[in-house]
């Protein structure tokens, strides 16, 4: 089972190479290829992340990346940032981190407004667990009312410290919620 995989994984990989390597050559239309990139991103990826096939997972995330997949930026930011498959490199992370994030993945804007918040920066974290908390990501709501309640970034006030407190408790599922 795991040689069939490992084929059909290596096979994957090998038709998207190929499908660049014909688009560099001008044999293939751009624009169906980018839209390709730019769709969600295959099981085998998910898969190989889950079970720690990092040799596959990361050189696919890269070429999804390259054609401005946001989804596959996140997951790099992931890996660099956690070291998983690659190096560590926080830089990078936070590159692929900030170009998911422009490009409206939320998760991205929740991951990269707490690596801000963690690190004192909260005029640049407030917007975007703002965003990441009104999309449905429990951890950013919980630390907006930290925010609030210590008036970090943000005039301090109790009852927006409260409000996002009950809002982190009401979020199910990843459901948009606002105080």
């Amino acid at each position: 089972m795991k040689k069939l995989f490992a084929g059909l994984a290596v096979a994957v990989l090998l038709t998207i190479l190929t499908s660049i390597a014909l688009l560099n050559e001008g044999k293939a239309e751009s624009d169906e290829l980018t839209i390709l990139m730019k769709q969600a991103l295959s099981e085998e990826i998910y898969n190989a992340i889950a079970e720690g096939r990092y040799d596959i997972s990361v050189p696919l995330l890269k070429v999804y990346s390259s054609r401005g997949n946001a989804e596959a930026d996140f997951l790099l930011g992931n890996s660099y940032y956690y070291g998983t498959g690659v190096e560590e490199d926080i830089a990078k992370a936070l590159e692929y981190y900030d170009a998911s994030a422009r490009a409206g993945y939320f998760q991205a804007q929740g991951e990269l407004g707490m690596i801000y918040f963690n690190a004192g920066h909260y005029d640049e974290a407030y917007p975007l667990l703002l965003i990441a908390s009104q999309r449905g990501m429990r951890v950013t709501a919980l630390r907006l009312s930290h925010m609030f309640s210590e008036g970090l970034g943000v005039p301090k006030d109790a009852r927006a410290a409260q409000c996002w407190a009950r809002m982190a408790a009401k979020i199910v599922d990843g459901k948009r919620v606002s105080c």
